[in-house]
């Protein structure tokens, strides 16, 4: 883009997700690490605290390979509920904001001859190579 363009500034950001899902994914990586510690030192922190372990968490954690599966499971859901992959390519223009391309609205990443493209519809003239 620079070299055709010239001086040209290029920066991003992350699309805001929504409430929900930054709280489902929130709860999927407390859920994950809370099920790692559990595994490992579960019963050693109930015995500190004088609370009797329920039978159903004995035999969790004696179990180790369900429970780092639902470890894993649980890391996958929160990364799913994240990533968006939603992005939107603008064009600032004084006060004014030119949108090139929109992920959302077209499903799709452009190729770069369509960026260039619309970079030129937008009124980005291509810059002049002096040798």
């Amino acid at each position: 883009m620079q070299e055709r363009f010239g001086l040209i500034k290029i920066s991003g950001g992350h699309f805001p997700l929504g409430a929900w899902r930054s709280s489902a994914a929130s709860v999927a990586a407390t859920s994950s690490w809370l099920l790692l510690g559990y595994s490992f030192a579960g019963k050693a922190l109930l015995d500190n605290v004088g609370i009797a372990e329920p039978a159903f968490l004995g035999s969790a954690r004696e179990a180790k390979y369900p429970l780092l599966m639902a470890f894993v499971a649980m890391n996958v859901i929160g990364n799913k509920l994240t990533a968006t992959g939603a992005y939107e390519i603008s064009l600032n223009v004084g006060e004014k904001s030119i949108t090139l391309w929109s992920k959302l609205e077209s499903g799709v990443a452009p190729s770069l001859d369509a960026l260039f493209a619309a970079c030129e519809r937008a009124g980005l003239a291509p810059a002049k190579v002096i040798f």
